[in-house]
């Protein structure tokens, strides 16, 4: 049966319709309808109530929802889906051309987009979300799962990756992708690279940097494990004793070959076997009182000598040209060779400790001449022998056997001596050191005797008949 009417018709009650129906106009519906067929709108239609159709629909212009549209099998748009409030799809929804979500859309299942989605406002996927053309999202996006993008993506804004597992990786190895990176980049847990990485801007790494290889900095070949090609300085930890990283007393080899600069010895110091820190400033020990120093007593000094402190006492200095100078004893158990000019500014025992002799020697000395300063400006108080009580009468000339030297002597005794000329003996009898003739004095007293002998010869000479 067919019904034609050229005005409006009005129902207050059910309409079924069993067959095709066909408007060629509007279609107002104020409550709910039942299609258990096809539904054919080739102009405008509102709904102001639920619509539920069964069968095949399709809409040939806009289909304009004011309420909530509730789709429960697989609908397919071939133009404009426009939603202005919240909708839920139930089942496959395909979208082929630009749709646009003006609200909330819940998506309960797989959906694919083969044209442009535009969202403006909060939306969420509870599963997989596959979007072949461009995308663009204006608010915030939850992700429960994973993302997959097999194209290229731009961000305009921040990026932030919170790790799910242990470790995460990041492989662009297959697709020879380069990350470059213009601005600064903050990572708080670890950063791998394989291959070469470029960065124009500062990279601030909060924890710690293993490199698997070797590191150059000005060199792109670096020929050592950590090779530095610049003219400019490699600036090493600066800190005072309390600030080191294992103390003094802690023997810990991980921490062997660690070198700093320590504020309260103003000289750089490595650690090593035995716990110690040392100087690397030279000869120096620990405790900073025992040292070689090539500039003294400033690191400035420009004297150019050598200057040797012990126990914090400085002991020797050798200058400039060579020379040697001590502040205390020196003791030669083997051979000492001097081949030029040698000065001692205090005295010298030789196979002995030294005494109060400039020169004290215990044994043999061997000459091939032997002068004694005598010069008239080094005497004073000069007088003849002959004007005076001193002779040879009282003096006791004898011979024996030195049982240091092992061998038969001629001399005199001291202690007799000194009681006839105290000044030719050094020493006391039975004293500390051994007493000590000056036979250069009495050669002067043999010389007056033998002169006083020549004179009394000739005096008897001229006075025989």
């Amino acid at each position: 049966m067919i019904i034609t009417n050229t005005g409006d018709i009005s129902m207050n009650h059910k309409l079924s319709v069993i067959g095709d129906v066909s408007f060629n106009s509007n279609l107002d519906v104020a409550k709910a309808s039942t299609l258990k067929s096809t539904l054919k709108v080739s102009g405008a239609s509102t709904l102001s109530s639920t619509l539920a159709v069964t069968g095949a629909s399709t809409m040939g212009s806009t289909l304009k929802v004011n309420d909530t549209l509730t789709i429960s099998k697989a609908s397919t748009l071939s133009s404009t889906l426009d939603v202005a409030k919240a909708s839920t799809l139930k089942s496959t929804l395909k979208v082929s051309k630009a749709a646009t979500l003006s609200s909330t859309l819940d998506v309960a299942k797989a959906s694919t987009l083969k044209s442009t989605l535009v969202v403006s406002k909060a939306a969420t996927l509870s599963s997989t979300l596959e979007v072949t053309g461009k995308t663009t999202f204006k608010n915030d996006i939850s992700l429960n799962g994973h993302l997959f993008i097999a194209g290229d993506l731009s961000l305009n804004g921040n990026l932030s990756v919170i790790q799910q597992s242990n470790e995460t990786i990041i492989n662009t190895t297959i697709n020879d992708y380069t990350l470059i990176v213009s601005e600064d980049i903050s990572l708080n847990g670890k950063l791998k690279i394989s291959d070469d990485a470029s960065f124009n801007n500062n990279l601030y790494v909060k924890e710690k940097v293993w490199v698997d290889g070797t590191m150059g900095i000005g060199t792109a070949n670096p020929v050592v494990i950590f090779d530095i090609s610049d003219t400019g300085a490699l600036r090493l930890p600066v800190g005072n004793n309390i600030q080191r990283p294992v103390a003094t007393d802690v023997d810990d080899d991980k921490y062997y070959g660690s070198i700093r600069y320590n504020t309260n010895t103003s000289q750089f110091e490595g650690y090593g076997p035995g716990g110690a820190w040392g100087s690397l400033g030279g000869v120096i020990n620990i405790d900073q009182n025992t040292k070689i120093l090539a500039a003294d007593p400033n690191p400035d000094s420009t004297n150019n000598q050598l200057t040797f402190y012990t126990n914090g006492s400085m002991n020797m200095i050798i200058d400039s040209t060579g020379d040697v100078s001590m502040g205390n004893n020196l003791t030669v158990h083997g051979e000492l060779n001097v081949n030029g000019k040698t000065y001692l500014s205090d005295n010298v025992g030789i196979g002995r400790t030294p005494t109060s002799y400039k020169l004290d020697v215990n044994g043999d000395v061997n000459a091939t001449s032997y002068n004694a300063s005598s010069d008239y400006r080094i005497k004073e108080n000069v007088v003849p022998i002959a004007d005076t009580s001193y002779n040879v009468d009282n003096l006791r000339p004898v011979t024996y056997t030195n049982i240091k030297m092992e061998k038969q002597d001629f001399g005199v005794i001291a202690h007799e001596l000194q009681e006839q000329i105290p000044f030719l003996v050094t020493g006391e009898k039975d004293g500390e050191h051994h007493q000590s003739v000056n036979y250069n004095g009495l050669i002067g007293l043999l010389l007056n005797e033998v002169q006083q002998l020549k004179k009394r010869v000739q005096e008897l000479e001229q006075s025989k008949p």
